[in-house]
């Protein structure tokens, strides 16, 4: 947490406001909780209702195309961030309670619930207020959220049919090259026996 305050911080009033209202707010209105399909090992089931949220959000799938909640997206961010440095999974969770916050929605955008008991088409203008807000430090947060959900939900090989990706060619029967020293030692024997004769005198 005090890495996380201490990169806030960095972006002068904005950062101190954010960093001011997360304790307080969460008291002041009810989180919708949703349970995980496996033991959460990183965040706290508020943070997680929070992640799988976003997650729904921003990946709302399609015709023939699973949703991020569908996925498991915030159970597989769950598991990732626990093999990190824990500080990674603090500083998540710090980004989590804060956009789940109510006052600091309320002194923000007029938003007085906490964001997973908005609707579907209140959390797009939520998140859509992060992306292009004034207050750098929400439009960095939410190009952090955007990345790593986009990754964990595009990188699940059930999303693949959908944009015609057939994954990664498969490598196993190429034949491997030979260890650097072994090559660079085949090119000096090469130029050795390249090398003219030299002519007796």
């Amino acid at each position: 947490m005090g890495s996380t305050r201490r990169r806030f911080l960095k972006f002068g009033l904005g950062g101190v406001i954010l960093l001011a209202v997360p304790g307080v707010g969460l008291g002041l209105r009810p989180s919708v909780l949703v349970e995980p399909a496996a033991p959460l090992r990183t965040f706290n089931q508020r943070q997680f209702s929070v992640l799988a949220a976003v997650a729904e959000t921003m990946c709302p799938g399609a015709p023939g195309l699973p949703s991020g909640v569908e996925l498991g997206v915030a159970e597989a961010l769950d598991h990732l961030y626990s093999r990190m440095d824990p500080s990674t999974g603090k500083d998540i969770g710090a980004i989590l309670d804060l956009l789940e916050n109510a006052l600091a929605g309320a002194l923000l955008d007029g938003r007085v619930r906490t964001f997973t008991a908005c609707s579907a088409e209140q959390r797009r203008e939520v998140l859509d207020a992060w992306r292009t807000s004034a207050i750098s430090v929400r439009r960095a947060i939410f190009k952090a959220l955007r990345g790593f959900v986009m990754a964990a939900y595009w990188g699940d090989r059930r999303t693949w049919d959908f944009i015609g990706y057939g994954g990664m060619p498969d490598y196993t029967k190429v034949p491997s090259p030979m260890p650097f020293d072994a090559y660079i030692a085949s090119l000096e024997a090469a130029k050795t026996t390249e090398q003219p004769a030299e002519e007796t005198p």
